[in-house]
Formats: structure tokens, C-alpha cells, sequence
């Protein structure tokens, strides 16, 4: 943490920065503020991410001021993953207050092919999708349909613009801003890669080298933890994983069959040769793969690896968040096969064991990139035969050993070990991911937060990268460090040598010592976006609007004109200004960014600004059948809504600068305590008298009310706080009759389990379904499992 003066003036800084963008958005809300009729309220869930909950705090008042009644809650992601992007079927569509969403802040980082399918063709609804929107539109699917199945690029750059506009119309999620990433990095390492090497190329650290010194390890500061939803690529969409997983499994984060070149959607041949073929009409494709490539754990790769990598991916029970995307695209797991495998169209080739084919239903425009770059995992893991030989029977849902497998640390990236049988037969134990990469998994640090790897020196590219004077690096950490003044101050002092581009590092800039660390920006693929539920009934379906319910035909229509409402509410530009120090500019849609191909310049934002913006959303509310009216003494409240305001937002950032508000990682990792005001006990049930602060917003909470914290969400009965108190008082700590993991209503009947540490209570369904995927609490986040819960 920088000294008392410098974060004095850092906060300072920052506060100036959004003086003027916060009075120009107050000032363009009018002088008078409204009721809305019929009254409706909404809630802004906003996902973690270092001053994401500032810019909702901003969209929020905007959005209040016509009467809306808004509350924002910051919750970390087992509760965003819960509710929003891999909800149980219980909640899947479901309001805030039912279990599920109303609207989602978040961010999503784009690769450079211009390719939305994934989030928003309707075939790629959670958990096995990212279409977290539900958004189900025919226009929509038949245009991504065309931007990954037709093989002439001039007509799909035509369908992505064309796709862009029906987004933009109709509206499934708001783009907030397009952000410039920045990385910073000590002045003497080599600064090429990091202006080249940005996602989905991060880390690239095979590239680095240090120009002036023979230092050999290097430590990335990132704002989350890694890792955080595992090891596995095709079950953790984090990027903070990415940053620690990528390089195990090939370089720049993207090698597979084919490499993604330098600085270009160009795939260059990688662990296969470059003879590969593909038939004329775009369905089948042949790869030989180079032999002597070894995995880390010593075992060669071959054909076998690549298939049973793909069947993996598409076996349900495997639980895989690529599972519809690949599905999607390969049709079935028997579309992959090794030449002569029986049961196959390749039984009648001769035996090779380093020919693969992909047998697809429909071309696939993105084969190379989507299907070629991905990772390959060592199938003796996958299958984990006793016989050495790959059993596909095994991998049926209602084998044994799958739901097991799920749960090891290849997957979860915990610290316990995992035994699976190589291909020779022979028993062996593991801890962590396993590769064909430039790096090795070695372990996870949960005092520091810091993850290790170091470099493999059976791989197979090292002689080619030490030619060129890459491949420096033996030792790499990813350290977990989520205040940006800490991770500046870590590296002015070369703790760590490269900060990733999370941090929102516009406004900081001037806080890098110049003399021993330097910077890059450049435009990046990150998007800032508020996401609907389109199943929600006001602005997702519309049957609850005015409108909706005069005329159910229209309620579509209305819907659409109370989405475009919330547009003209959000300050895009005030949001860049004072967040991003204008490293950024405005969004227009999710998925695709400007400096994509095909990206449609013709379409003209809404409200890149705040003028008129009210007058423009009260319109589109009107249109859909609410009305307005001015409460009692609306002129004295909207008087004072500027100075109060600006006062609050400017005292927040203060806050952000000192490091008071601060984001919530996982709390296992660092347990969250709910401290106390008046009884000198921390984290205890004797300690909760009249005040409790917040762990996650710092706000001071009535102990009365401490279940949630009335501004973030954030349940207050966490940590030790259960620890300790006796099985018969801790009842009196849980949320009454809600369940944990759905967060409906529980009845008497049902059969429940209580968390042995938090006392809170969950279905006793819902609470197994959980912890097959996870294996810790989703309120407190201690480690548990089906024999030590509680309950009946």
C-alpha cells in the first residue's frame, strides 16, 4: 500500500478526473426529478472487478432520478455464477428477487475474430452456454449461423455487420465502453511482446526477456485470483486462470494443432504439421501431429490425445462450459477419430497413430482457430483405463469414475492429488494441470496467493525459442494482489515485474515511477456491458409493462422501448472520463469491438453522451405506457442531488484510493470476518451488538439487520462469525427459510443441511448439486463436503 501522501494524492487525482464528468451527467438530468407510474424496481448485480461497483453506482442514480427504484448489489462470482452465468435449472430465467438476475454489470474480453455466437445464439444457454441473456431471436441465430458456417470471408464480415445492427436494435445487452488495455512493466524488460502479445496471446511469457539484467523469473500481479474456477480450459472462462493454465498447454496462450501468429487471426501449424488438409466443401479436416511431443508428465502425444481431448468437451456428465459451443460445431463425439480406430469412418485406413480427422456436420468458419488452437490434454488423464487403452464406454453419465474425476484438481485447481493411469498401464499421482506447453504447473501458495510454474525443459519448441534469445524465463508466479495501489507500489519496488490490463490503469498512470517502469496501451478486445435478462418481465418479455398488459402483442415492442430507456441512462462517455482517464471509447455492442473486422461504423450510438438523455429515456418509457409525475418538493431534493452527488461519488473514490473498498476474492483463500463496532471481538457471535461492518463494502450495518447488507448484498453471516456456536443458536443466524444455493423460500417439508462453519441452511438437493461442482460453501466458502454438512 503506498504511503499516507501518496494516496492522498492519488485519491485526489481521481476525484478531480471525475469532478467535471459527474457534474455534466447531473447537469444534464434536468432540474427536477420524477415518480414513475406504475412503480417498478430493479437490481443492478454487479460482478467483481476493481470499480465496476463505482460506475453501477453512477448508472444507478441516473436510472433513480425517473423514479425507478434501483439497488445495486457487488457480489463476488459464486454468487454472479449462481444467479446469472451457470444458474441451476431452479433459477435459470428467474428475477433478482426469485433467485436469478435482473440485469448483470460485467465485462467480457473478446478474441480478435469478429464471433458473438457463443454468447448470444440461442443454442448456447447456461450452464453448457454463455448466452447468459436467454436471448432467443430467429434474425439473430440465422446471422451467427452465417458468421461461422459460410467459408467466404468478404459475406461474413457482411452477416457480422448486418448481425451487429439486429443487436444494436434489438438490444440484449447495453455495451458500456470499448477499453484501450494498458499493461505496465518494469522499464528493463523487453516491451515488444507486451504490445503485441495481448489476449487471447497473454501471457506469452516464453517471449519475455530482460534486457539488462540476467533475471530469470518474473511475477504478474493480477487483480484475481488464479486459480479461481480451476485449471482446465474447458471449464474455467476466468481470465485470471488463464493467465496461470495458458502457458501449460501451449504458447501465447493458444497453441494446439495450429498457433494463432503474432499480432493476427492468421493460425500457423504448431503441434501438427503444416500439410493439413481440408475437403472443398469445408466438413472434413486431417491433421498429422509432429512426433516426439511430450507431455509434462513424460508421455508422448498422439491422435488418441487430440480425439479423446474433443469427446471430453462434448460428454455432458464431464460438465464442461464449452460443451454446446463444441458440440455445436463437431455434431458428435464420434466426429473425431484417429485413423483405424474401430467403430469409426476411419477403420478402414491403416493404424496411425498420429492422424487425426474431424468429421463435421457443416462447415465451420472458425475450425482453425476455434477447434485447431485448442488446447490438448493427455487422454490417459481423460480416461483413467487401468488397461492403458482408452475406454469411451466409461465416459457414459452414468459411469462411476466421471462424477470423481470432476472434482480432482486438473479440474478445480485445489491442492489435493489425483491418481490416474498412464498409457503403459502404470498407476501414477498428479496435483495440478498437465500439458504439452512451454511451463509446468508446481504449485499454489494460499498465504502469498500466488501460483508457480516453472519452465519445461522437455518441450518440444524450446530449441527454436532459445534460438531467437525467447525462453528466458525459468520461473514465473501469478500473484494475486486486488488493490491497484498495492499492485503499482509492488511493482515501483520490483516485487512483481508486469501488472495485467484488469486494474482499469487510466487514471493510475501517473502514480509509475518513470524512472524503472514504463507502460503499453493499444486498443484492446475488453467490453464493459450491462446484460438483461430477456426473460425478465419488464425489459426482458415486456408482459408486465403497461403496455404489455393492454395489449399482449405488444409487450415485445415495450420491452425493447424500456431496454433503450436504460441506454440513454448510462453516461457512457462521463463513465470513460472518470474511470478510465478516456482509455476507452463507447460501446455499441457486446462481442464485437472496433477494432474487429466487419465492425459496423454505420450504426450511431444512442447517447454517447448525457444530453437529453432523460428527456430521451422518459419517451421510451412512455411508449411502453408509464408516466411521470414530480414528487412533493422534487425541486428542493433535485436542489441538492448535484452537490450530494458529487460529494458522495468524490468521497467513494477517496475510499477506492485508500484501498477501503475493496474487491471480495475467495474467501477460503482469505476468510471473510464480519468485524464489529463497540465489542472488541472480532468474527464472533458474542462480539455482533449493534454495529457490523461490512467485509465486502465496508459499510456499518445494524446487527438487527446483519443477514445482508442493505448496500451490496453481501451476506453478513460469513467466516468464524458461525464457527463456535453451539448447532441449536446457529439457526438464529440464517436468512430464515432461504436456501443458500437457489435462495428461495425453503418449506418445512423439504429435506435440508446446514454449512457446519456459516450455519446457513440450503436444499439438500441443491446443496450435493453444488458441491459436485465445487467443494466449498457458497456463503462462507470454507471447505466442506457431503459427510461433514449438517442438517436432515
Amino acid at each position: 500500500m503506498p504511503p499516507f501522501s501518496e494516496r492522498l494524492t492519488i485519491a485526489m487525482i481521481v476525484f478531480s478526473l471525475a469532478l467535471p464528468a459527474l457534474a455534466a451527467t447531473v447537469a444534464a438530468q434536468g432540474t427536477t426529478s420524477y415518480q414513475i407510474n406504475p412503480t417498478f424496481s430493479i437490481t443492478l448485480l454487479v460482478s467483481p472487478g476493481n470499480l465496476r461497483a463505482a460506475w453501477a453506482a453512477m448508472i444507478a442514480n441516473s436510472v433513480a432520478d425517473l423514479g425507478i427504484q434501483v439497488q445495486t448489489v457487488s457480489a463476488d462470482w459464486g454468487i454472479v455464477n449462481a444467479r446469472a452465468l451457470n444458474p441451476s435449472p431452479y433459477v435459470l430465467g428467474k428475477a433478482y428477487e426469485q433467485g436469478g438476475f435482473d440485469i448483470l454489470i460485467t465485462n467480457w474480453i473478446c478474441g480478435p475474430e469478429p464471433n458473438p455466437y457463443t454468447l448470444f445464439h440461442s443454442s448456447q444457454f447456461p450452464p453448457a452456454g454463455l448466452n447468459y441473456y436467454l436471448w432467443n431471436n430467429a434474425t439473430s441465430d440465422m446471422l451467427l449461423d452465417n458468421i461461422t458456417r459460410v467459408m467466404d470471408p468478404a459475406l461474413r464480415l457482411q452477416c457480422v455487420r448486418w448481425w451487429q445492427q439486429i443487436a444494436y436494435d434489438e438490444l440484449p445487452s447495453i455495451a458500456i465502453f470499448y477499453e484501450d488495455g494498458i499493461v505496465p512493466f518494469r522499464s528493463n524488460l523487453n516491451s515488444t511482446p507486451f504490445a503485441t502479445n495481448y489476449y487471447p496471446k497473454w501471457p506469452g511469457v516464453e517471449q519475455w526477456n530482460f534486457i539488462s539484467s540476467p533475471q530469470t523469473s518474473v511475477t504478474v500481479a493480477q487483480a484475481g485470483y488464479c486459480p479461481y474456477g480451476g485449471l482446465s480450459p474447458y471449464h474455467s472462462n476466468y481470465y485470471s486462470d488463464i493467465t496461470g493454465y495458458a502457458p501449460v498447454y501451449g504458447e501465447l496462450g493458444s497453441g494446439g494443432l495450429l498457433i494463432r501468429s503474432q499480432n493476427s487471426t492468421k493460425m500457423d501449424p504448431y503441434m501438427a504439421y503444416g500439410n493439413y488438409t481440408m475437403s472443398p466443401d469445408g466438413r472434413n479436416w486431417t491433421f498429422w501431429i509432429r512426433p516426439g511431443i511430450r507431455f509434462q508428465n513424460g508421455e508422448e502425444l498422439d491422435a488418441r490425445d487430440v480425439v479423446y481431448t474433443y469427446r471430453y468437451i462434448m460428454t455432458p456428465s464431464w460438465q464442461s462450459t464449452w460443451l454446446s459451443y463444441v458440440t455445436g460445431i463437431l455434431g458428435s463425439e464420434r466426429n473425431v477419430y484417429w485413423a483405424g480406430e474401430s467403430g469409426t469412418p476411419g477403420a478402414g485406413e491403416a493404424y496411425n497413430r498420429y492422424e487425426v480427422h474431424f468429421d463435421l456436420p457443416q462447415p465451420w468458419a472458425f475450425f482453425e482457430q476455434d477447434i485447431g488452437g485448442g488446447a490438448i490434454l493427455p487422454s490417459s488423464i481423460l480416461v483413467n483405463s487401468s488397461s492403458g487403452i482408452p475406454d469411451f464406454s466409461a465416459w457414459h453419465p452414468d459411469a462411476v469414475n466421471t462424477p470423481r474425476f470432476v472434482l480432482t484438481s486438473f479440474v478445480t485447481g485445489d491442492s489435493t492429488s489425483y491418481s490416474y493411469y498412464a498409457k503403459n498401464g502404470t498407476k501414477c499421482v498428479a496435483s495440478g494441470p498437465i500439458g504439452a506447453g512451454p511451463y509446468r504447473w508446481v504449485s499454489y501458495n494460499q498465504t502469498t496467493e500466488t501460483a508457480h510454474l516453472s519452465k519445461f525443459n522437455g518441450y518440444f519448441n524450446r530449441a527454436a525459442l532459445e534460438s531467437r534469445g525467447a525462453y528466458g524465463i525459468t520461473d514465473y508466479y501469478v500473484k494475486h494482489v486486488a488493490d491497484v495501489y498495492s499492485a503499482i507500489s509492488l511493482l515501483n519496488n520490483d516485487t512483481v515485474q508486469v501488472l495485467d490490463s484488469h486494474y482499469h490503469f487510466g487514471p493510475y498512470l501517473p502514480t509509475l515511477n518513470p524512472a524503472s517502469s514504463n507502460y503499453v496501451s493499444y486498443p484492446g478486445n475488453e467490453i464493459a456491458e450491462m446484460g438483461f435478462n430477456m426473460r425478465h418481465p419488464i425489459f426482458g418479455t415486456g408482459v408486465n409493462t403497461p403496455l404489455g398488459q393492454a395489449d399482449p402483442t405488444r409487450a415485445a415492442e415495450a420491452a425493447r422501448h424500456v431496454r433503450y430507456a436504460f441506454e440513454y441512462l448510462v453516461p457512457k462517455e462521463a463513465i470513460i472520463a472518470t474511470f478510465l482517464n478516456g482509455y476507452g471509447v463507447p460501446g455499441l455492442t457486446t462481442g464485437i469491438t472496433r477494432n474487429m473486422p466487419g465492425f459496423n461504423y454505420a450504426i450511431s450510438l444512442r447517447n454517447a453522451s448525457a444530453q437529453n438523455a432523460e428527456a430521451m429515456a422518459m419517451n421510451e418509457l412512455e411508449l411502453a405506457g408509464y408516466t411521470f409525475s414530480q414528487p412533493p418538493h422534487g425541486g428542493l431534493i433535485q436542489l441538492l442531488s448535484a452537490p450530494i452527488l458529487i460529494t458522495i461519488m468524490g468521497f467513494s473514490l477517496v475510499l477506492v484510493a485508500f484501498g477501503v473498498i475493496r474487491r471480495r476474492g475467495r474467501s477460503d483463500r482469505v476468510p471473510a470476518q464480519v468485524e464489529t463496532i463497540g465489542a472488541g471481538v472480532h468474527g464472533s457471535a458474542a462480539a455482533v451488538s449493534n454495529v457490523v461492518i461490512c467485509p465486502n463494502c465496508r459499510s456499518a450495518v445494524r446487527s438487527s439487520d446483519a443477514y445482508y447488507c442493505p448496500y451490496c448484498g453481501t451476506h453478513l453471516v460469513t467466516g468464524s462469525l458461525g464457527k463456535g456456536i453451539p448447532d441449536r443458536e446457529r439457526s438464529t443466524l440464517t436468512p430464515a427459510g432461504r436456501c443458500m444455493v437457489c435462495e428461495l423460500q425453503i418449506a418445512e417439508s423439504d429435506p435440508i443441511v446446514r454449512c457446519p462453519y456459516c450455519g446457513n441452511v440450503a436444499h439438500r438437493a441443491h446443496m450435493l448439486e453444488w458441491l459436485h461442482v465445487k467443494d466449498y460453501c457458497p456463503v462462507c466458502h470454507n471447505q466442506v463436503d457431503e459427510e461433514n454438512l449438517l442438517g436432515r
